[in-house]
């Protein structure tokens, strides 16, 4: 009986803090990094190829993976999904990795908006990511997590025979109302500074009614 010895190369992942990372190799062998783990604790071998490893934050309402940043031999995911809030670094392995790869975090903010009755709100931020509240919605399925520092717009649009406002502090001088359509545009900059989450935001809808101007002639009304 012969046993075969394939070279083996070392993989040292850096300290994980608000996360795990979990490394994988092309046959499916893997070593996890949890929260707190040490260097010495999460050094892994494989055999040369493909080699992933996976961030995920330990609570993807407060964390979401930032970047591998420079540490990362191959090539790194952009910006998560509203839903996973983790990323990956992907690289061939072709000796050892001594320079620890490490993941950072985001700390994140929520956002919660009150229950919406007579239309729609719907917040986003510069990434593009987004929550929407329709008609009838709780708390529940109203909140969104957004980078802690970043701007949120929330938009609030109105049902037919309805207008939108925002009474709420945090969007007091930050408000503009669109007059043919009834939204009102609320503007949140630098969340977890001008707004900490805890509290809901609640958009208003009043009663709205239309008024026909005939046509003018010589003249303007």
């Amino acid at each position: 009986l012969t046993p075969k010895y394939d070279a083996a190369y070392k993989v040292v992942i850096g300290k994980v803090a608000n996360g795990t990372v979990t490394a994988t190799d092309a046959y499916g062998r893997s070593v996890t990094c949890t929260s707190n783990s040490t260097d010495a604790a999460c050094t892994a071998w494989f055999t040369p190829g493909s080699v992933t490893l996976t961030a995920t934050p330990t609570d993807k309402t407060q964390y979401r993976y930032l970047d591998f940043g420079s540490t990362c031999p191959g090539t790194a995911s952009g910006l998560p999904s509203f839903d996973t809030g983790g990323g990956t670094c992907t690289f061939d392995l072709t000796g050892n990795v001594t320079d620890a790869i490490t993941p950072s975090y985001q700390l994140l903010r929520t956002v919660t908006v009150a229950k919406v009755i007579n239309g729609t709100v719907s917040a986003t931020d510069v990434y593009n990511r987004a929550i929407s509240c329709t008609d009838g919605s709780t708390d529940a399925a109203c909140t969104g997590y957004f980078d802690d520092g970043s701007t949120v717009t929330l938009v609030a649009t109105p049902d037919a025979g309805h207008r939108a406002s925002w009474s709420d502090a945090y969007c007091a001088g930050h408000t503009s109302i669109n007059h043919v359509t009834g939204a009102a545009t609320c503007t949140i900059a630098t969340i977890g500074a001008n707004y900490t989450g805890g509290t809901s935001l609640t958009p208003k809808y009043d009663a709205a009614y239309k008024v026909v101007i005939g046509k003018v002639a010589n003249g303007t009304v």
